[in-house]
């Protein structure tokens, strides 16, 4: 697997694929989870507005059981998850936003190939 961003920081803006909606402008780092490789993004970077909660993920929100919130962003109904408790399988930060590279672009190149 290839990254064409750094595995740290970067003020890079992250778009959404196919329609390259804009929804981050800059990430934290690059975690490889039991899932695969996910982009973390704080809170301050992400555009909140590009992101939705579908009603069916509505129970995370006050379940002290749900480690994460799952967003969805606007045009590309790409996931996003916000981590609410620790995991023992990644190095996931909480308070942060996970996106996976796959779903990601930046200006002129794809973010994994």
């Amino acid at each position: 697997m290839k990254f064409n961003i750094p595995l740290e920081g970067a003020n890079v803006k992250l778009y959404t694929l196919p329609s390259k909606e804009l929804i981050a402008n800059r990430y934290e780092r690059i975690v490889i989870g039991k899932r695969g490789p996910y982009i973390e993004i704080p809170m301050t970077d992400m555009l909140l507005e590009s992101l939705f909660l579908p009603d069916k993920e509505r129970w995370r929100l006050h379940s002290p059981t749900a480690y994460y919130l799952e967003f969805r962003t606007l045009k590309d109904k790409v996931m996003v998850y916000y981590q609410k408790r620790t995991v023992t399988y990644a190095d996931y930060s909480l308070d942060m936003f996970y996106i996976s590279p796959k779903d990601l672009t930046t200006k002129s190149i794809p973010v994994i190939r």
